[in-house]
């Protein structure tokens, strides 16, 4: 009963010897074995333990065999306090969606790879995870387990997330009615553009595509030389303009266009474009108009001038005219009044004859005739 090997009498010593030496033998072979299988043991637990991910060995039946510490330390709990237990003990909530997937992998006898799922945390914190499960197969090639592998992907979906939120915005300025875009690579040829500034200039993408236009073969010979300042700036600064210049469109034509972009970083320039050519015809336009009317001024200033003095001449000749009347009319009084006088004292002179044979009168015709003398 329990017994390695048994003598059957009689026996000799040197036989009981030999057993003695085998049995010490076996038992060091099963010591070392035992020590062998810890030590595997070990180094697969430490092996697991420092995996970036959580693993669990499940068997047939849903119940958990090993797990490593990043699996354990998700539910704050040991290993020793999951090892053994079923998967409905540990994730009431999720279990049967777990079961299923194993039953899967286990029916198929092939991996289930990628399953992205919610993962609750022992802190109620719901984490995503994605996950592989990999069926076990023994001697006998049958099923007789399930190797789980899950990474933490939460992170990696909230970057996804903004990437494609990221992608959207840029897609949306892509789209914008009134802005081209072009890309060019570091020389200067374009890699890309937008709709918009298709249709604005009349390029073809396949013109693109083939990396028929460049920076240089679209900007009009004394345009280049302001491109060139604009490219010094941009190796320093990583950006370029705002500046305007004219550009060749696809017909030939020149049109003005406000240029800014700025360095990707990928080795690739992003750079905005707007089409300024009617902003432009219309400053021509009030350009011309402002010279027209500045000079328009200038000959009503010139003809008020030459009027004011006219008016001036005028004011003169009138006043010199008014002066003469005067003048002339102040003789003619002069002259009419010394008639008058003249008369007077003809006539005071026949009155004085007439007056001595009246008294007194002879002395008021007398002093009368004295006034119209001083007069």
């Amino acid at each position: 009963h329990g017994a390695d090997d048994y003598l059957i009498k009689p026996f000799s010593a040197r036989e009981l010897l030999a057993r003695v030496r085998a049995h010490l033998e076996l038992a060091r072979i099963r010591q070392d074995a035992h020590r062998e299988r810890s030590r595997l043991q070990d180094e697969l637990q430490l092996i697991l333990d420092s995996a970036p991910a959580m693993i669990w060995y499940k068997d047939t039946h849903n119940r958990i065999l090993r797990v490593n510490r990043l699996a354990a330390d998700s539910i704050a709990l040991s290993k020793d306090q999951i090892e053994g237990r079923s998967v409905a003990d540990l994730y009431p909530d999720h279990a049967d969606r777990y079961y299923q997937d194993d039953l899967i992998v286990m029916e198929t006898r092939a991996p289930r790879l990628g399953i992205v799922e919610p993962y609750q945390l022992g802190t109620g914190e719901t984490r995503w995870i994605r996950t592989d499960k990999v069926p076990i197969r023994n001697d006998m090639d049958e099923v007789v387990g399930i190797l789980v592998f899950s990474q933490d992907i939460t992170e990696h979906r909230q970057v996804e997330k903004a990437l494609r939120e990221s992608e959207e915005r840029l897609k949306r300025v892509l789209e914008t009615d009134a802005v081209g875009i072009l890309f060019f690579d570091y020389s200067g040829s374009v890699i890309n553009a937008n709709d918009v500034f298709l249709r604005q200039t009349g390029y073809r993408r396949e013109q693109i595509d083939c990396r028929d236009l460049h920076w240089r073969t679209m900007t009009p010979p004394e345009w280049i030389e302001a491109s060139e300042r604009q490219m010094e700036q941009f190796a320093q600064t990583g950006r370029i303009g705002p500046y305007e210049k004219e550009y060749f469109f696809a017909d030939g034509s020149r049109h003005w266009m406000l240029f800014a972009g700025r360095d990707l970083g990928d080795g690739t320039i992003a750079e905005y474009c707007i089409d300024i050519n009617d902003r432009k015809e219309a400053q021509r336009r009030l350009e011309r108009f402002s010279e027209e009317l500045e000079q328009q001024v200038s000959a009503r200033t010139a003809e008020l001038l030459h009027t004011q003095e006219q008016l001036r001449a005028m004011a003169n000749e009138l006043n010199l005219a008014e002066q003469r009347e005067r003048k002339r009319l102040a003789m003619e009084l002069h002259d009419h009044l010394q008639q008058m006088l003249v008369l007077a004292k003809l006539k005071l002179g026949q009155g004085k004859h007439t007056a001595e044979l009246v008294p007194g009168c002879a002395k008021i015709f007398v002093e009368t005739d004295g006034i119209l003398s001083d007069a």
